[in-house]
């Protein structure tokens, strides 16, 4: 199966409301939102290899350092211009480029990545683009709208449709999974891939290539002959595979966008395990926007990770320094706090040789 006809299978209310709005008349705009690796991209991407769609005429990649320039988003479409100061020079300049390709392609489509650090001025000017001329604008964003956000200004005007794309229930997993694999998965090993990846089709999809390419993957006769089934299923021989090269770059992708106090965070969660919330302020780690961009759940009183395979992904990445140090750190938090160690914290502990 097609990565596009297996994204419209998994993902039909999302894609076909996003055709919809790409294919009607009119100028518009999509806000898709959703944790790293939910499949933000690939939904995109599956949507504009519908038949009668093309290629998008601009597509701006957001970053931290960006977020903090003016018109920093738009900058390289702007070379042409002497000085960005003006909005009107600006969006002259980018209408002109937009003109160059109408003709080419309809509808004319701007693709904006990572737009949590879409920067105010070309938020503004993406706005006027849309409400102007015949754009539709998709800003693919982590996380969900904060008032005062530049997305949150978008998510207001009437021309756009904000879209959450949650994770996948556990018919998308055995979907996904047995698209990658080719073969039909028994039901337990379907409920197995669902908790260790927590339903994020990014983990599903490195989960089940890593099965496949280590050999962990077997079928017992005997199982068609207990459940009367036709056809071989097929189970894993272990809950988690080891953590290969593309795991750890998967890793590094969901990482990326993250500060390194971010990080230190979901090592930290990963290391030790669950950890309430005054630890990890008491470290000065921040834990709030994990929570809310869905790396990380609450579990009773402590912050704890999704994904039990990003835990292994995320220790997997760590050096021995980093890891070390964040001992230090942690234990300091500790005593300050009179927090006894549980034996998860205890056997860490031996394991950093403390």
């Amino acid at each position: 199966m097609k990565q596009h006809q297996l994204i419209a299978k998994t993902r039909t209310t999302e894609y076909n409301q996003l055709l919809q709005i790409l294919q009607g008349p009119g100028p518009a705009g999509v806000l898709l939102l959703g944790e790293q690796g939910v499949g933000k991209t690939s939904l995109v991407e599956a949507v504009l290899a519908s038949p009668g769609m093309g290629e998008p005429v601009m597509t701006l990649y957001c970053t931290p350092s960006l977020s903090t320039i003016a018109h920093g988003a738009l900058s390289p479409y702007l070379g042409a211009l002497e000085s960005i100061d003006e909005p009107v020079s600006v969006l002259r300049e980018l209408n002109r480029s937009l003109l160059s390709s109408r003709g080419q392609v309809e509808p004319h489509i701007v693709v904006v990545e990572d737009a949590q650090f879409l920067d105010p001025q070309s938020c503004f000017i993406l706005s006027l683009l849309v409400e102007n001329a015949d754009v539709k604008v998709l800003a693919l964003g982590s996380g969900s709208l904060e008032a005062d956000s530049p997305l949150g200004a978008l998510a207001e005007l009437g021309s756009f449709t904000t879209m959450a794309l949650q994770r996948l229930d556990r018919k998308g997993v055995r979907a996904v999974a047995e698209g990658v694999i080719g073969r039909k998965l028994a039901e337990g090993t379907v409920s197995l891939i669902d908790v260790v990846t927590g339903g994020n089709p990014s983990f599903v999809e490195a989960y089940a290539a890593s099965c496949l390419e280590q050999g962990t993957l077997f079928h017992d006769d005997r199982l068609l002959q207990s459940h009367g089934l036709h056809e071989p299923v097929w189970i894993v021989a272990r809950a988690l595979p080891e953590i290969d090269t593309p795991m750890l770059t998967l890793g590094r992708e969901i990482t990326r966008t993250l500060s390194v106090q971010e990080q230190q965070s979901l090592l930290l969660l990963a290391l030790a395990g669950p950890q309430p919330p005054e630890v990890l302020e008491q470290c000065g780690l921040p834990y709030q926007r994990l929570l809310k961009i869905g790396e990380l759940m609450q579990q009773g009183p402590a912050m704890v990770l999704k994904s039990k395979l990003m835990q292994r992904i995320v220790r997997a990445l760590a050096t021995e320094h980093d890891i070390a140090q964040l001992h230090d750190l942690w234990v300091t938090a500790a005593v300050s706090l009179g927090k006894e160690p549980n034996a998860r914290e205890v056997l860490w502990s031996l394991e950093t040789g403390k």
